[in-house]
C-alpha cells in the first residue's frame, strides 16, 4: 500500500518511477529506481502532523540471525561512531520503563542499509490507501538520526516489536497531503519539482 501510494505522488509530478525486484538491491537500494539512476526508499507506517510532531525512524533490530554477526561494526559506521560510543549509548526501553546503554549486542541488522543507499526516503501513512507523505534527502535525514541517536535511542518504540531499536527525528520539510484522489503540498516553502528533488 506505501508503495502504490508513492507511485500516485510520482505520476501526479511525472516521475517515471521503476520498481527495484531484487532482493539484495532492493535491501541496499530502496524501493524504487529513477532515470538518472537515483534511488528512492518508501517505508509505510502511521504518521500524520496534526498528531505527532515528530517522525519514527528504525535505526536497526537486534536478532538472533548469525547472518548479522558483523552488524555492529556496519551499525557504527553508518552513524560514524566508534565502537565505544555506539557502546555508551543510552536506551530507553519502553516496555519495562529502564534506561541503559547499548552494548555490543551479537547480532544486529541495520535497518538503516537502504536509507544509506537512497537518495531519498519516503515515509508514507499508508492506512486509506495513503494520507501523508514525508520526503527526506539522504544527508538531511542521516544528520537528524545521528544527531537522535547522541541523545539516546528508544527499545520497542511506537508499534514495533522489542528487538527494534529506533529514534525520534523532526517531521520532513517536504511533505504531502492527500486531498480526494490528489496529493496536496503541505510542507515548508515552493513545491520542490523532480530537478530539486533530483530524480531529473
Amino acid at each position: 500500500m506505501a508503495l502504490n501510494a508513492f507511485k500516485d505522488l510520482a505520476n501526479q509530478k511525472r516521475i517515471h518511477l521503476e520498481e527495484i525486484t531484487d532482493a539484495e538491491k532492493n535491501y541496499r537500494r530502496g524501493d524504487f529506481e529513477v532515470a538518472n539512476g537515483s534511488s528512492i526508499e518508501c517505508k509505510g507506517q502511521p504518521i500524520d502532523p496534526s498528531r505527532y510532531r515528530q517522525n519514527f525512524v528504525e535505526v536497526c533490530e537486534i536478532t538472533q540471525n548469525p547472518l548479522h554477526l558483523h552488524g555492529f561494526d556496519d551499525l557504527a559506521v553508518s552513524l560514524d561512531l566508534s565502537d565505544q560510543e555506539l557502546e555508551s549509548v543510552q536506551v530507553s526501553n519502553k516496555a519495562t520503563g529502564t534506561k541503559g546503554t547499548f552494548e555490543r549486542p551479537a547480532c544486529i541488522s541495520v535497518s538503516l542499509t537502504p536509507i544509506l543507499g537512497s537518495a531519498l526516503t519516503a515515509y508514507i501513512n499508508a492506512a486509506d490507501g495513503g494520507r501523508h507523505i514525508y520526503l527526506y534527502r539522504r544527508e538531511e535525514i542521516l544528520a537528524h538520526i545521528k544527531a537522535s541517536v547522541r541523545t539516546g535511542v528508544v527499545r520497542g518504540a511506537g508499534m514495533s516489536n522489542q528487538d527494534t531499536i529506533a529514534v525520534f527525528i523532526p517531521i520532513s520539510e517536504w511533505r504531502w497531503e492527500r486531498k480526494s484522489r490528489a496529493w496536496t503540498y503541505s510542507g515548508t516553502g515552493s513545491e520542490p519539482d523532480a530537478g530539486v528533488l533530483g530524480l531529473s
